[in-house]
């Protein structure tokens, strides 16, 4: 069984839940943000054991190269884990860790950062796309050493207008994701 982590209901509307093979993928609906996340992602990780864990969601783009569809993400960081005054970079969370998580090295993928707020504004932390909660199931995944492929679709442009364009948006990239699920 592969689990799909999603932050809202919203993000996948039941039509489309009822798309996808049940046999192989079970979605878990996590909640928003880093904290929310990580519970979730632990949970499933010590109930279920899986190997492979996929996060599917909305994310704002700060990259025009990556404006409307649904991108593999290649790397994330947490933009808002700010500890530069012990001598670490921004998003570093200690001092052996990387900033960024590679979650695969094809080149063409965009990067992602992920915090605890909605982007309407450009980050410090430079990405090609933003959400809230992918950084978080990447820590935990790494730290099980269980694989996680990260799946976004453009909501927004991680600006002024963002809010009101992620509310109109953010169920237009579920057919997309599952055809993606069924090409797997």
């Amino acid at each position: 069984m592969i689990y799909i982590l999603i932050a809202l209901p919203e993000e996948f509307p039941q039509e489309y839940r009822d798309q996808i093979d049940s046999e192989k993928y079970q979605i878990v609906f996590t909640g928003i943000g880093k904290v929310n996340a990580t519970m979730a992602c632990m949970k499933v990780i010590h109930e279920h054991n899986p190997s492979n864990i996929i996060n599917y969601g909305t994310a704002g783009s700060l990259n025009p190269v990556f404006d409307h569809g649904v991108y593999k993400v290649a790397r994330v960081a947490q933009r808002d884990l700010d500890i530069r005054a012990l001598g670490m970079q921004l998003g570093q969370a200690g001092f052996n860790d990387d900033v960024w998580i590679s979650l695969d090295d094809v080149e063409n993928r965009p990067t992602l950062t992920t915090g605890d707020n909605f982007v309407d504004s450009l980050p410090e932390l430079e990405s090609d796309l933003v959400d809230m909660e992918a950084a978080a199931y990447a820590k935990v995944c790494q730290a099980h050493g269980v694989s996680l492929d990260v799946y976004k679709f453009i909501s927004d442009n991680a600006d002024g207008e963002a809010a009101g364009t992620w509310e109109e948006n953010c169920h237009k990239g579920s057919k997309m994701f599952v055809d993606i699920l069924k090409g797997r």
